[in-house]
């Protein structure tokens, strides 16, 4: 049997159906709340609704209290909040334990749910981990360490732009911002859209350009050799100047901080040749950020690149317009190469070439 409760006035388009001990708040038939009752005492949970989708699950006994604990509806998975009760705005939101104190994963709230304070760790309502502070519109992102409660102790990895994800409540990378290194300095700056990285600055100790580039003396030279382990910490390498280079070798264990290896518009280089575990660092957080493109040199007949070279190159390797190229050879026969690994290679406008490539022998 279902007992039916009609108003009058402003309310005139809701009622209360009660079946049992469940009650149901009904306004132009959607339902806008259900809670349960026992000789006519409000008992357990009460649901609020908002057309006719759940918002939240709440305690009756918490509306006497400063704050409230609600388990909120989310497309993913249902979250825990903490709302402030004369307010209402939401303060955390993640792990809360039994008591009501923040346990677990969470997020601290300024003001509202855009303006973030902290995301971390905690445990027994006290913060035991910080893994992003936010100020207005600038998120700090902090490696996720075993504590980090000391400020001393915080190694951040990306200061910059951000944007909020409820739907997943989460925090993702998105419009201007540095990727940091662990000396608290910027390698990198560019964008992100949507936590995809896009265009990026490299810097060397914060500072946009540095001049480290082995090859400056050699502009006139038409064979230009580095010898192996000469230049291992080089962070940057720019070939174009040098028009009339016909050879260029590089040694192995060369330019193991360069990001971006280019060749482009060299009409007198015929061979190209890279020894082993150069353009290598063990780097595979960055690899997608590292290209390699060798492109427009109209007499280039040979490329050789020996065995790990440009290893965590994984974004792209490109050969455009290279109508001369007769031999690549990248890796050596039955060993273990391991170059461009998981990279996307692009080759276009070849006119005749013999390819050998190893990455991993049988």
């Amino acid at each position: 049997m279902c007992r039916i409760q009609y108003f009058k006035g402003e309310h005139k388009n809701e009622y209360l159906a009660q079946s049992g001990k469940e009650v149901r708040h009904y306004r132009h038939g959607l339902l806008e709340g259900s809670w349960m009752v026992s000789d006519d005492d409000i008992i357990g949970e009460f649901e609020r609704f908002h057309d006719g989708c759940a918002q939240y699950r709440q305690e009756w006994k918490q509306l006497m209290e400063k704050n409230w604990v609600r388990t909120v509806n989310g497309r993913e998975s249902c979250i825990r909040e903490i709302v402030e009760a004369n307010t209402e705005r939401v303060i955390y939101r993640g792990g809360i334990d039994e008591t009501g104190a923040r346990d677990g994963r969470g997020i601290e709230f300024d003001y509202d749910l855009t303006k973030p304070k902290i995301e971390g760790y905690w445990e027994g309502d006290k913060l035991k981990r910080i893994l992003r502070l936010f100020k207005g519109k600038i998120m700090t992102e902090f490696c996720n360490t075993e504590d980090n409660s000391e400020v001393s102790s915080r190694i951040p990895i990306y200061y910059g732009e951000y944007q909020y994800d409820e739907v997943h409540n989460s925090f993702i990378r998105h419009g201007k911002g540095s990727l940091i290194n662990i000396k608290g300095i910027a390698d990198r700056e560019g964008e992100w859209e949507k936590g995809i990285p896009s265009t990026f600055f490299e810097l060397t100790d914060g500072w946009y350009k540095v001049d480290d580039n082995p090859l400056k003396n050699q502009s006139d030279s038409k064979i230009i050799v580095v010898k192996s382990h000469a230049f291992k910490e080089a962070s940057s390498f720019n070939l174009s100047h040098y028009k009339k280079a016909e050879t260029i070798e590089i040694g192995g264990h060369n330019f193991q901080n360069v990001d971006h290896f280019e060749i482009s518009g060299m009409d007198a280089l015929q061979t190209l040749s890279i020894g082993d575990y150069s353009f290598y660092k063990d780097d595979r957080e960055n690899r997608f950020f590292r290209t390699c493109s060798i492109m427009d040199c109209k007499n280039l007949r040979s490329i050789k690149i020996g065995n790990h070279s440009f290893h965590y190159f994984s974004n792209r390797f490109e050969l455009v317009q290279l109508p001369s190229l007769e031999h690549l050879e990248i890796g050596v026969l039955d060993e273990d190469s391991a170059c461009f690994s998981y990279c996307n290679l692009e080759i276009r406008g070849l006119f005749f070439c013999v390819l050998f490539i190893q990455t991993y022998p049988n």
